[in-house]
């Protein structure tokens, strides 16, 4: 999540927000648009492992219709561009 509130040049918890309304709304389905890895990391002398939720691209364009901020604004416009034929 770090990432796309990075992208849309927002905080993580904006990005949370729209995440969970975007299921609230049945507008996308979490099991297909959202993967959950473990990640594991040695912190002093024991292993730590923590689950991270992983997006994918049809989630990230959700989200940047959602998002209220320049970066997202010009990310709508490159897509709705992109659409036309």
């Amino acid at each position: 999540m770090e990432a796309i509130a990075k992208l849309f040049g927002v905080q993580r918890l904006a990005i949370t927000k729209h995440i969970n309304n975007i299921y609230n709304d049945d507008e996308l389905d979490k099991s297909a648009t959202c993967s959950i890895l473990e990640q594991v990391q040695i912190e002093g002398n024991r292993k730590v492992k923590r689950r991270k939720e992983y997006y994918n691209l049809d989630m990230i364009i959700s989200i940047g219709f959602r998002v209220n901020s320049k970066k997202a604004i010009k990310f709508r416009s490159i897509e709705e561009s992109s659409c036309r034929i």
